[in-house]
Parts: structure tokens; sequence; C-alpha cells
């Protein structure tokens, strides 16, 4: 280990004994993302939470397992989920219907346009 990579672990150390010891100013702390109780308060299997919020069904496995950590992003969009289970669905569930409208609409005005050609 080299001597830098050492002093910084130790001034990590130091920092979390003082955070532990009281001092709150200064510090950061992130506090892990229960991923199973967040899908528990919607009380759906994980196959069905996934599909619900369009998430992958492994990546909500592996987050459950601590094997992973959703990236800030979707950690962000979890805590959202957390928050309102019902609206953010309701979101989700619009934001997939205009996506598919403008799909299709997107393939009429190709087949239109080829068919002109």
């Amino acid at each position: 280990m080299k001597k830098e990579d050492f002093e910084s672990l130790q001034r990590g150390m130091a920092e979390a004994d003082a955070f532990l010891g009281g001092e709150r100013e200064g510090f950061i702390v992130h506090a892990p993302l229960d991923v199973r109780a967040i899908r528990a308060r919607t009380d759906l299997k994980r196959r069905d939470f996934a599909d619900r919020y369009h998430l992958d069904p492994r990546a909500v496995e592996q987050w459950e397992q601590g094997r992973r950590r959703p990236e800030r992003g979707t950690e962000m969009y979890l805590r959202l989920i957390g928050h309102d289970p019902e609206g953010v669905a309701r979101m989700v569930s619009q934001a997939v219907r205009e996506e598919q409208a403008g799909y299709e609409g997107r393939s009429r005005d190709a087949r239109a346009r080829r068919g002109k050609d």
C-alpha cells in the first residue's frame, strides 16, 4: 500500500471516529438505501415491482441482496418510489403511454413516407 493511500485511510478513520463521537458538522453521511423495504411498502413481488417502475428485475435483486448499489439517479428514483409509490407509478405509466404514442406516430409517418416514394 502506498503511503498516501494509508494516510488517506487514517484520515477517513479519524473523521468517522469524530462523527461517531458526536461531531456532526462538516460530515456527510451516506445512509445505504434499503431497496427491499421500499419494495415491501408497495406490497409487490420483485418482478412486479420491476415491471411497474420499469426497472431491471436482476438489478432489483442485486440491490436487495447488497451485491450492487443503484447509481445516483436510480437511487433518487427509488427514494421517490418509497415516498409516493402510487404517484410515481401513475407518472411512469403516463410516460410510457406518451412514448408509445410518439413511437406509433413516427411509425405511421415513416410508413406514409415510404408509400409516397
